[in-house]
């Protein structure tokens, strides 16, 4: 069974398709942006809809007062106090409007508000408070799972300790690697697949077969695959041992015995070999999981607060 995975190497060019759209998810996954994005944005192309485009922050960011400071509050008691904030998952204006002049400089786009951009759809979304250790393994503060729509958003009340709570003054102050949150979620991609079989066929072995009996018909091509006298190749980007491929095997097969079983065996009785040539096309629905870590501190360092 062969396997092809398609991938583009050279990633400082980014392709347009024939709609004018730029496929950033072909070039660049997905994945591959969480180091840096364009503006903080993960991007990637709507596959149904031209010159439209998701895309997802690749940081955590507080809730802001009117002046964009964050907004964070820290009460001190005798045993330690708590750890109030509300940590929000968006874009901002600012970030959005880059992203656009970003796209629309590549796609030499003279309106660039032609440019459609939505929060890629993402489901699950949790977010975990981590206090780091000096040698131990970090600490789980808190956890807590946002809103059901963007801007995703998190409330966090925590109780703390008197160590805890001197570390979290600590972090207030910009000291990085103190504490840091971890946004876990999915987001949804639709993966082109596509699976061919082909090879030649016993007209006398094909007909010892009860074409009504689907089982035997399965039994009989994953025979002749083993055997190397029909080739089974699947372009998809999965690994060889998920789910969904094993799937998109199964839907390639199931096509082949749809077409021997409205085969006629007796329309030629001089043929001694059937040529079998069944080609899947489709596009698989499936969850990609993002995992994104902020640095607290970052909230405080930059030079808007």
């Amino acid at each position: 069974m062969n396997r092809r995975q398609q991938s583009n190497t050279d990633r400082d060019q980014l392709p347009v398709s024939r709609k004018g759209s730029v496929n950033i998810s072909e070039q660049i996954p997905l994945d591959d942006q969480l180091d840096g994005g364009v503006s903080g944005l993960a991007v990637y192309a709507d596959p149904d809809r031209e010159l439209a485009y998701f895309y997802l922050p690749l940081a955590v960011v507080p809730q802001q007062q009117s002046d964009g400071k964050p907004m964070v509050n820290l009460f001190a008691f005798d045993d330690g106090g708590y750890f109030h904030f509300n940590a929000q998952w968006r874009s901002s204006d600012e970030q959005l409007v880059a992203l656009r002049g970003h796209l629309a400089a590549i796609l030499e786009l003279e309106q660039p508000d032609l440019l459609q951009l939505a929060f890629a759809p993402v489901s699950h979304v949790q977010l975990k408070l981590f206090l780091s250790q000096d040698e131990s393994e970090p600490v789980l503060l808190g956890s807590s799972s946002s809103t059901g729509a963007p801007p995703y958003s998190s409330l966090f009340n925590l109780k703390l300790d008197k160590p805890q709570f001197e570390r979290v003054k600590q972090m207030l102050t910009g000291k990085t690697g103190l504490i840091s949150i971890q946004l876990e979620s999915s987001w949804a991609e639709l993966l082109e697949v596509r699976g061919q079989l082909q090879g030649g066929l016993s007209m006398q072995r094909v007909s010892d077969i009860d074409l009504a009996d689907k089982a035997a018909l399965r039994a009989f091509l994953l025979d002749k695959i083993d055997a190397g006298e029909l080739s089974l190749q699947i372009e998809a980007d999965l690994a060889p041992d998920s789910h969904e491929y094993k799937l998109l095997i199964e839907n390639v097969i199931n096509q082949a015995i749809d077409v021997l079983q409205t085969m006629r065996l007796d329309a030629d009785p001089g043929q001694r070999v059937f040529t079998l040539s069944v080609e899947y096309l489709n596009r698989m629905p499936l969850q990609r999981p993002v995992s994104i870590v902020t640095d607290l501190a970052d909230w405080f360092v930059s030079p808007e607060n």
